[in-house]
């Protein structure tokens, strides 16, 4: 009796982790991330609108800030290498029952956050650190034997991020709230400017191919290099707050680095597909985020605008640069040719409209922000909410024919 229980739990375990789904990192993570996304911006606009409290990391802002970066840009950074490193490395896929494993220490470190109060900060911290060091012992191996190890730096920078942010969760209000946050966004915004260079070659030299042009588009990498080092410089200084000018002129040059970066796509026709000008579009907002921000510092623009231009390449730059890169590998990892559906075209507009009215609603009137805020967190909401529309079909078949 007991083997055949042992047999029949055996099975059962086998067919779960059989099915496609666990077949590769993205079909787990990549919805994961569309869900949470869509999820926390829609609390949080209501936490806004209704004025309901909810605050389980002790304060409201400081919950969004942390689970935007720790849960909804966690699991999409989580998609991203565990389908990257083995294409780029040569190594077997992590799938069944340990990507199930990690995908479910995911949402129990998603859980334990919104139960923060009746399960204490300790478990909080402890499964949000164990989830990412479990994914970087298993990708970094294999990301170390590839040409994008580069990447290896700002992951180890946003793993900083979050061990600082979580001193926080562990102490309470008696440590600057917002370190951590501000070290792992500045870590994101690099990982995004070091992997969009390899998925931009791909896509501009796809977009010049169908234009009729001849295909030879390669980012140079020292433009690259030093809009990365230029990021991460204003982010040392911005995440010790020692001074807001020098912080704010260190933004003006990353900003000017990341425009410097887009003189490689002045070609004919490389602009000509919706992929491309979504690429694009992420650099142009995390520019105009570090502007703005730079400017707010160094005293040109008023000090709301700081969080204005924060919001800018938040939502315009991590988060459209998250929402192309599922779009894309999304379809790629599915069998599927890369032609972007009417509805995810719509589904880009409304991200971008998202990021102007959250960043443009400190231009506002007061009477007339809620409104702007209003707007930017549906859009954003229903952007990702049409993302799992169009691909979660994808993500539970086996890869089309063609």
């Amino acid at each position: 009796m007991s083997g055949a229980v042992h047999s029949g739990v055996h099975v059962g375990s086998t067919r779960l982790f059989g099915h496609p789904v666990f077949s590769e990192g993205l079909r787990v993570f990549f919805p994961l991330a569309a869900a949470y996304g869509c999820l926390m911006i829609f609390l949080w606009g209501l936490v806004l609108s209704t004025g309901i409290s909810f605050a389980p990391a002790g304060s409201a802002v400081f919950w969004h800030r942390y689970d935007m970066l720790f849960g909804f840009v966690t699991a999409a950074l989580a998609g991203f290498l565990l389908t990257a490193t083995p294409a780029w490395s040569g190594r077997p896929r992590i799938a069944g029952a340990e990507l199930g494993g990690l995908a479910a220490l995911w949402l129990a470190g998603r859980m334990a956050l919104w139960a923060m109060p009746a399960v204490g900060p300790g478990v909080v911290t402890v499964l949000h650190i164990a989830f990412f060091l479990w994914l970087l012992g298993r990708t970094a191996p294999a990301l170390w034997t590839t040409n994008m190890r580069h990447l290896l730096w700002p992951v180890l920078l946003f793993l900083a991020g979050l061990a600082l942010a979580s001193r926080h969760v562990l102490l309470g209000s008696g440590y600057s709230i917002f370190a951590g946050i501000r070290l792992a966004e500045g870590a994101i915004l690099t990982m995004v400017l070091t992997s969009l260079a390899p998925i931009s070659m791909v896509i501009v030299n796809d977009a010049m191919t169908r234009s009729g042009r001849e295909a030879r588009f390669v980012p140079r990498p020292p433009m690259r290099h030093i809009a990365q080092i230029a990021v991460i410089l204003h982010t040392l200084a911005d995440s010790a707050a020692h001074s807001a000018q020098i912080s704010g002129w260190l933004a003006l040059a990353a900003g000017c680095a990341v425009l410097n970066v887009l003189c490689d796509w002045h070609r004919p026709g490389a602009l000509s597909t919706p992929f491309s000008r979504g690429l694009y579009a992420v650099y142009l907002h995390i520019a105009g985020g570090l502007f703005l921000v730079g400017l707010s510092g160094v005293g040109a623009f008023p000090p709301d605008f700081q969080d204005a231009g924060r919001h800018l390449y938040m939502v315009g730059g991590i988060s459209l640069a998250v929402f192309m890169v599922l779009s894309i590998a999304g379809l790629r990892h599915t069998g599927r040719p890369l032609r972007m559906a009417a509805s995810i075209k719509a589904a880009m507009i409304l991200l971008m409209t998202s990021a102007l009215a959250r960043a443009g609603n400190a231009a506002l009137p007061f009477d007339y922000q809620p409104y702007g805020m209003a707007l930017a967190w549906m859009c954003f909401s229903a952007a990702f909410a049409i993302y799992l529309c169009v691909y979660l079909p994808y993500f539970l078949r086996e890869n089309a024919a063609g």
